[in-house]
């Protein structure tokens, strides 16, 4: 068994000693389902299926777990049902057919799944209305002004599999997309690809250098940068022991910053060299944001509450609880005061992080939202997730200002221009959408 299931497993044995063990093992794999669901890691279930000491000590007496592991992989890659060899060889090594893996979810997972798994249809968007009243604070922001109604500028097909991850260059006309196709991708905002970069697998996430020069992304549990001018690799950070979900570049321009479900790591640029690493226990990481000036780290867990975390100390300073459900994005402001989240529980807030409340509250989604972010013009949050649509809120008053169509599949990946006048958005079905907003 691997070093933190088995940490995960002997925690849940102490703190439940009159649990049978299918009791433990059906916990364990709920914990390790919502990080996967939340962060869209394949590779979590991967390892699971593949590594010989779990398989042995674990799933081949217990075949329903290694049916519920291998369901959700099925569902968000139905093409690995026949490609995949890890797959095949796991449902050999149990004894199970894909027959019987689907009638053993049928049984035990499908409601949770058909309620949270990104399935690769299309879906109708669920109606967005503002939900309980806010307290009374204002934000000392300019309230939006929308010049025009929004409108689809293009739209393109641009990966094979799902976008993971659309980014505007600084220029403000070129865009970088990341795929689970294995491919990053530079376009012009009109949809014309003028650069492509193979990478050795699936990419989760990715991130710019500030002169948009250089791109960090993430394959499995490894940070790889790339020079975007030359299309060379030029450096390697590994260390990591499970997927890496978050990367960002430092603003002093010297460190990487990844993190996978249990740390968040620095990394120096030039000798690839771990210098610093926060870790938190009793608690998963399943989504992180990074202030501006990289004072601190928003991050959330498996307890469905966001904790601002010192990223020189580690030391938590400010909890935010409310979601009922996983926290799946989080973004801060520019000003570092405000955070805005989404998660499963089909809601997205808007949290201030001086006050250490929420300041407003958005539901009746009809999906769980895996996109937020903030407008750099003004006081505009963007929230998506497995719905059709991107969706713009006046965050002040809490009212929809925009409903942006196009997407025939679930949003993966949206963000604003730096001007805050346009929005591109990644759905799962490899297509881009671009915004003109105002």
């Amino acid at each position: 068994m691997a070093e933190t299931q088995a940490k995960v497993y002997t925690k849940l044995r102490q703190a439940h000693p009159g649990a049978t063990e299918m009791e433990i093992l059906r916990t364990m794999f709920v914990q390790r389902a919502k990080i996967a669901l939340a962060t869209g890691s394949k590779e979590l279930f991967y390892q699971m299926v593949s590594d010989s000491d779990w398989v042995e000590s674990v799933v081949k007496s217990n075949p329903d777990l290694l049916s519920m592991t291998t369901y959700i992989i099925l569902c968000e890659h139905p093409e690995l049902r026949s490609q995949d060899p890890r797959l095949a060889a796991a449902l050999l090594s149990a004894g199970l057919t894909q027959d019987d893996i689907f009638r053993e979810v049928i049984r035990t997972v499908t409601d949770l799944l058909d309620k949270h798994a990104p399935i690769w249809r299309k879906r109708q968007a669920g109606t967005l209305d503002a939900g309980a009243t806010p307290p009374s604070e204002s934000r000392d922001t300019e309230r939006p002004e929308m010049d025009a109604p929004p409108t689809l500028l293009a739209r393109f097909e641009a990966h094979e599999k799902s976008v993971s991850s659309v980014l505007w260059l600084s220029d403000g006309t070129r865009l970088l997309s990341a795929g689970t196709d294995g491919r990053l991708k530079l376009w012009q905002t009109g949809g014309r690809l003028i650069g492509e970069i193979k990478v050795p697998g699936p990419v989760q996430t990715v991130a710019l250098s500030p002169d948009s020069s250089m791109a960090a992304c993430s394959i499995a549990n490894t940070v790889d940068l790339w020079d975007l001018r030359t299309s060379r690799h030029v450096a390697s950070y590994k260390g990591h022991q499970f997927g890496v979900y978050t990367v960002a570049f430092h603003p002093g321009g010297r460190h990487i910053v990844s993190s996978d479900e249990e740390t968040l790591r620095f990394w120096d640029i030039r000798n690839g060299r771990e210098v610093r690493r926060v870790t938190r226990s009793g608690d998963f990481f399943t989504a992180v944001a990074f202030s501006p000036d990289y004072r601190f780290a928003a991050v959330s867990g498996d307890a469905c509450t966001v904790r601002c975390l010192d990223l020189s100390s580690g030391k938590e300073w400010c909890s935010l609880a409310g979601h009922r459900s996983t926290v799946t994005s989080i973004t801060i402001s520019t000003d570092g005061r405000y955070v805005l989240t989404g998660a499963l529980d089909m809601t997205s807030r808007l949290w201030d992080v001086q006050a250490r409340c929420e300041v407003r509250r958005f539901t009746d989604f009809g999906h769980p939202i895996g996109v937020v972010a903030f407008s750099p013009r003004a006081a505009v949050g963007l929230v998506a997730g497995d719905g059709l649509n991107v969706c713009l809120w006046e965050l002040n008053a809490g009212h929809l200002i925009s409903t942006l169509t196009g997407q025939h599949a679930g949003v993966a990946a949206a963000t604003f221009s730096g001007d805050g006048r346009r929005v591109v958005s990644g759905a799962y079905d490899g297509v881009i959408c671009l915004w003109a907003v105002g």
